[in-house]
């Protein structure tokens, strides 16, 4: 896997490993070929020994079982993700996490197979890949205190706009795998509808009618991620305290 946001690519992994000088390494980067290829889910032991031109039982002096492979992978994933992930010191907060979050998207965009071990298997992992999330989650936290938010709010906040953000992601992925088209409407002398009642007759759905502009299949346009990323931040911001209130919460607790 060669993982790329705006044009930036990961550390390169060797494409092809020479009869007779396995490696973990070697194994990893045909198992990303093959995920690219294919899926993650056809990812197969004897597929990967075919691709690497040995007998399966030589995978296992590496990887004792398909699932200790899916987690060097996840692990693997998590280090190019998290390399990919830029700062943004010296920013306001909301500008903070309209960059990290936007960025977040970018990268499972561009990276499918990244996207489908980091958001749809990394509940799966062993504890070591989820480590390496904690400093920068860690770090994300700390910029909502600082900014002035008590920790109950920096840590829902933080929460809110991660899952709202992955739950964008994997609904894209979905969408995209499923090769469904955007157009979820139905037409009738050349108006679009949400359905028809058994008679023929197009149902009647007045709040979605007049909101059907905004309605997408997909999920996929920048627009329509950011609307939902703005409720959140403005949300959060409704509970940011004056700064009177930070100065008797201060006093509280020197």
């Amino acid at each position: 896997m060669t993982a790329r946001v705006n044009g930036a690519k990961a550390k390169p992994r060797t494409t092809r490993n020479p009869r007779g000088s396995l490696s973990s390494e070697a194994i990893l980067a045909a198992a990303f070929e093959l995920a690219e290829e294919a899926s993650v889910e056809k990812l197969s032991m004897p597929k990967l020994a075919k691709r690497l031109d040995v007998g399966v039982t030589s995978l296992y002096w590496y990887f004792r079982s398909k699932e200790d492979l899916l987690d060097a992978m996840i692990a693997q994933s998590a280090d190019d993700y998290l390399s990919l992930l830029s700062d943004h010191p010296d920013t306001p907060w909301d500008k903070h996490f309209r960059l990290y979050f936007r960025e977040m998207k970018q990268i499972f965009h561009d990276n499918p197979v990244m996207c489908d071990f980091l958001v749809f298997r990394r509940s799966a992992a062993t504890v070591t890949p989820r480590l390496r999330f904690l400093d920068r989650i860690n770090h994300e936290v700390t910029v909502l205190i600082d900014a002035g938010f008590d920790p109950e709010t920096a840590a829902r906040g933080y929460q809110a706009m991660s899952v709202y953000t992955q739950g964008v992601v994997h609904k894209q992925r979905l969408f995209h795998l499923s090769d469904q088209t955007d157009d979820r409407f139905m037409m009738i002398d050349s108006r679009r509808i949400w359905a028809v009642e058994p008679n023929g007759q197009p149902a009647a759905y007045p709040g979605l009618e007049a909101s059907l502009d905004y309605w997408s299949a997909s999920f996929a346009s920048d627009e329509e991620f950011e609307a939902g990323l703005d409720f959140i931040i403005e949300g959060l911001r409704s509970k940011l305290p004056t700064t009177d209130q930070r100065a008797a919460r201060k006093a509280r607790t020197s």
